[in-house]
């Protein structure tokens, strides 16, 4: 949806709120999002959890910077439409789970250990 809204600024949302395929976007994402937040809370803190988490976010900052480089521009079509929002999903899938376990693995060290 960043893309989208990079483009066009909130006439998206607008339009995305009459248009189901924009709609569908939209709740992938918040889907994405969600279940990043389980998995952050799910994982176990330590360095081979972080990385796993981690991998999405990079797999998705990499198709991103595909499909904006002028091969993917090149290599890619209109049946290709969904892989800007899913890069994007991978992104925000990421983040959100690394920040959840940072927070939790941050927040049982500061209660004494508790967890």
């Amino acid at each position: 949806m960043i893309q989208l809204f990079l483009n066009s600024g909130l006439d998206v949302l607008r339009y995305g709120l009459q248009n189901g395929s924009v709609r569908l976007f939209l709740a992938a994402e918040l889907v994405f999002v969600l279940l990043g937040a389980v998995c952050g809370v799910l994982a176990r803190s330590g360095k081979r959890q972080f990385i796993c988490l981690s991998v999405p976010g990079v797999l998705g900052c990499a198709l991103f910077l595909y499909i904006n480089s002028d091969l993917g521009r090149m290599a890619l079509t209109d049946a290709h439409i969904w892989l800007p929002p899913l890069a994007e999903d991978l992104v925000a899938f990421s983040i959100v789970s690394c920040a959840v376990l940072a927070f939790r693995t941050r927040r049982g060290r500061t209660d004494g250990g508790r967890r």
